[in-house]
């Protein structure tokens, strides 16, 4: 069979996903037993203030007392786990406060929910799973609805939020198939991500008129969506909002949003009719792929170009000329075009999105204009047969992957006001035989050139003081040409390159700041007699130690929190496997990247999104990397 590399990456980046999923379901616990019980009694205490019993006659399971609900501590259990499939109705009496996380998660009997007047907070996940719930009438006290608390309740029909609720968290009704109506309040100023993403029946929501953020795919897959009348006070729509929302047929955008984000509208079969505001130039290009109203404007000119910025010319055929005028390149605006050998940007183009020319696979010279200050990361990623670039002569910052798999690239320029070489620049860059950093270069981020096999000499500057891991990973012929007693020497020394001086480094004297220690607590101000560069050792302190041109290490605070968002789950160990095997759209920050390597070996492998899912099951309480750094 004729596979394509194209073709060939999403197998694998599925591959790494369904095995992800299934290494989740081996260490998972069964849905419907996601607590398993430690006791089969049909009564008892929980905590201080909360008895529970179960009727086996009427199959109701009653929860009383007054306060808060105490939640579980990891591998402990609720003691009416054991209940999740025969318990048909469960009744909160009055005087609970709140309701703990997951505490009757998976109860897929369950069909009527009783919540008291006195209710206030309803944690995370707390009937997550409760596939055959039909109704869940939610109390007027009640302020705050944690993320995925009714997910996966198919059968639900409606749902009321109540007035004095500010956030409709993440997924709370996700994959609700059934619901056909929500009433949302006017309090509202937040939808999250995926809050009602995959409810199919829903038809449309009165949105509140004080709604400010609607979240990554908060109506994703809401199939059976008409009309969406978005708020005037509206600011954010995230990624995939309304993706895949077949049946909407027009949208009108507020003036208040500032960006229409990543795949916003896309696969929307239907949309037709787009009003969008003059001021609004920040427009991903792939906003509206997959949409009647981008094929339209396509036919019409295919560079299509929206109040100054190029959205998409990814059907051109032959060199493009970005018209004059042009402000901005968007994101993706030629990603994966196949036929275009040449893109010609005008002097107008201040700044050009992330991956605006990934996989153009004929794309073989590309010459940014020095108006662009502005490049985004990935800018050419994939572009296997580019063989010359030009960048601003202004340019402080090489972006993340900027150049990444370039494989035809024999020599780069690298303008002399750059500073940053970041996260896999020039991986994968196999042409490349010699490297020269400019004087003034300051950091080279991880992997900026691994994978580069063919190079074997890399000029380092004394200026440079901070060199990530991996920088040089598979590069087995190289040499690193720079200063005794710099911060290449140091890194050449400690990962067995070979090295090759060029001169010595200025000895220089530099006085460290201020520093308070964890333990014990002291404050000391030194004199440090030093080289030009400055080599560093990470140190744990309560406050940053920085000496003149140092970055800080980044600090770990929440492993396994691939994409930052506060919490570990399975879109974390999605994301992780996404990155290892290269999946365009998965750059990760360095925070994250750092955050992914749990077993704390220096790079983030399948080993690290297996630990993720023992962590997420409750398999293990910590982190390899969190045991070594306590």
């Amino acid at each position: 069979m004729n596979f394509t590399m194209n073709a060939l990456r999403k197998m694998a980046m599925l591959s790494a996903c369904s095995l992800a999923m299934m290494s989740f379901s081996a260490v998972m616990p069964a849905e419907t037993a996601v607590f398993a019980a430690d006791s089969q009694t049909n009564s008892g205490t929980w905590g201080d203030n909360l008895q529970w019993g179960y009727d086996e006659t009427s199959k109701i399971l009653t929860i009383s007392g007054t306060g808060e609900m105490k939640a579980i501590a990891e591998e402990e259990s609720y003691p009416w786990a054991h209940l999740s499939e025969t318990a048909e109705k469960v009744v909160i009496e009055s005087g609970i406060t709140s309701l703990a996380g997951q505490s009757f998660s998976g109860f897929t009997a369950m069909t009527a929910l009783s919540l008291p007047d006195s209710l206030t907070v309803i944690e995370k996940g707390a009937f997550q799973g409760c596939r055959h719930l039909k109704s869940a009438p939610i109390p007027s006290a009640v302020r705050e609805i944690g993320m995925n608390a009714f997910a996966n309740c198919e059968e639900l029909t409606e749902a009321v939020i109540p007035a004095g609720v500010t956030e409709i968290e993440y997924g709370v009704f996700t994959s609700c198939l059934a619901l056909t109506k929500v009433t949302v309040p006017d309090s509202v100023t937040k939808i999250g991500g995926n809050a009602f993403a995959g409810c199919s029946a829903l038809a449309g929501i009165q949105l509140p008129s004080g709604l400010t953020e609607i979240g990554d795919n908060a109506f994703q897959f809401c199939s059976a969506f008409k009309t969406a009348e978005l708020p005037a006070k509206l600011e954010t729509i995230g990624s995939r909002a309304f993706a895949q929302c077949s049946g909407l047929t027009e949208i009108t955008i507020p003036d208040t949003v500032k960006r229409l984000e990543r795949e916003t509208f896309k696969d929307c079969s239907k949309l037709e009719t787009v009003t969008l505001p003059e001021k609004l130039t920040d427009i991903s290009g792939t906003a509206f792929e997959k949409t009647p109203w981008l094929t339209a404007l396509r036919k019409e000119n295919p560079v299509v170009v929206v109040h100054g910025t190029l959205i998409d010319a990814r059907t051109c055929i032959g060199k493009v000329t970005v018209p004059d005028g042009v402000k901005r390149i968007a994101d993706y605006a030629l990603y994966q075009a196949k036929n275009v050998p040449e893109v010609v940007i005008p002097e107008s183009v201040a700044s050009i999105g992330d991956f605006a020319f990934a996989y153009c696979q004929s794309l073989t010279t590309l010459n940014i204009p020095d108006t662009a200050a502005e490049l985004g990361s990935s800018l050419c990623f994939g572009c296997k047969n580019l063989t010359s670039f030009s960048l601003p002569k202004d340019l402080t910052v090489i972006p993340a992957a900027a150049f990444r798999d370039c494989q035809s690239l024999t020599e780069i320029k690298i303008p002399d006001g750059v500073k940053k070489v970041e996260l896999l620049a020039f991986s994968g860059c196999i042409g490349l035989n010699a490297v020269t950093l400019p004087a003034g270069t300051e950091v080279i981020g991880e992997r900026a050139f691994a994978n580069c096999k063919n190079m074997t000499d890399i000029t380092i500057p004394a200026s440079v003081t901070q060199i990530d891991k991996l920088v040089f990973e598979n590069c087995s012929k190289l040499t690193i040409s720079g200063y005794t007693n710099s911060a290449a020497e140091a890194y050449a020394t400690k990962n067995n390159i070979s090295f090759r001086s060029i001169g010595t480094a200025e000895p220089v004297t530099t006085t460290a700041p201020a520093v308070t220690t964890t333990a014990p607590a002291v404050t000391t101000t030194a004199s440090v007699s030093t080289t030009k560069p400055v080599t560093t050792t990470t140190v744990t302190t309560t406050a940053a130690v920085t000496t003149s041109g140092v970055k800080p290490p980044v600090v770990v605070t929440n492993y396994g929190d691939t994409n930052l968002d506060g919490t570990v789950d399975v879109s974390d160990v999605v994301l992780a496997c996404r990155f290892i095997v290269g999946d365009v759209s998965a750059v990760i920050k360095d925070a994250g990247v750092a955050s992914s390597d749990v077993d704390d070996d220096g790079q983030v492998t399948t080993n690290d999104t297996t630990l993720m899912l023992k962590k997420i099951a409750k398999q293990i309480t910590k982190f390899p990397a969190e045991e070594k750094n306590a």
